[in-house]
């Protein structure tokens, strides 16, 4: 039990711009999931997952993984994640929490 919650469902964390963010409802990573899916029907990406989605309340603390559908198409994946702000791609070599191609993540500037 934390500050008198006992569920996580309905526990709030205040965001950076003092909105009310719902653990798991992030809009900014519905937004990439939304673009990644959308990659995927066109068979940019073969595959992506985020690991600990429920448990995020940021943007920046999200690290999303992908496979491209081929090395040729990665400049293609990374051209329209670029507009988002903070967006860094990198291959994903130590494979802990994913054994996918890439790392991606989308830093605003804080320290990690």
């Amino acid at each position: 039990m934390c500050f008198g919650l006992n569920r996580i469902e309905y526990e709030y964390l205040a965001a950076g711009d003092n909105k009310m963010v719902q653990i798991g409802n992030v809009p900014e990573i519905v937004a990439v999931e939304n673009k990644l899916e959308e990659m995927k029907r066109e068979k940019l990406i073969e595959s992506w997952e985020l690991p600990y989605r429920n448990l995020l309340t940021r943007l920046d603390a999200a690290i999303f993984f992908l496979t491209p559908a081929n090395s040729d198409i990665l400049p293609k994946v990374t051209e329209r994640l670029s507009a988002i702000a903070g967006f860094n791609c990198e291959s994903n070599v130590d494979m802990k929490l994913s054994k996918m191609q890439y790392k991606i993540r989308f830093n605003n500037g804080a320290a990690r």
